[in-house]
C-alpha cells in the first residue's frame, strides 16, 4: 500500500506540473494579447499552485469594519454651543 501511495503522489505532482505548464502558456498568450488582467490572475494561480496556498482576496473584497457609513470609526459628538 505504501508503494501505491507514493505512485499517487508522483501522479498528482506530474498532473500539477502539467497544469502549471498549461497555465504558464495561457498566461504568456494573455500577455501577448495585452490582456494583462487575465495574465496577472493566471500568474497568481500558478504561484498558489506552486506554494500550495489558497488564493488571496482581491483588493475590492476587503472586509470592512463596522456596518455603518463611518466604516467602524467612532463618531465624535459635536460640542454644544
Amino acid at each position: 500500500k505504501a508503494h501505491a501511495a507514493v505512485g499517487n503522489t508522483q501522479e498528482s505532482e506530474q498532473k500539477q506540473a502539467e497544469l502549471v505548464a498549461q497555465l504558464e502558456t495561457d498566461m504568456l498568450n494573455a500577455a501577448a494579447e495585452l490582456d494583462f488582467e487575465r495574465a496577472a490572475k493566471l500568474r497568481d494561480e500558478i504561484t498558489n499552485l506552486r506554494d500550495g496556498t489558497t488564493p488571496k482576496r482581491m483588493k475590492n473584497q476587503r472586509r470592512r469594519r463596522g456596518g455603518g457609513k463611518n466604516n467602524g470609526r467612532s463618531r465624535i459628538p459635536r460640542p454644544k454651543r
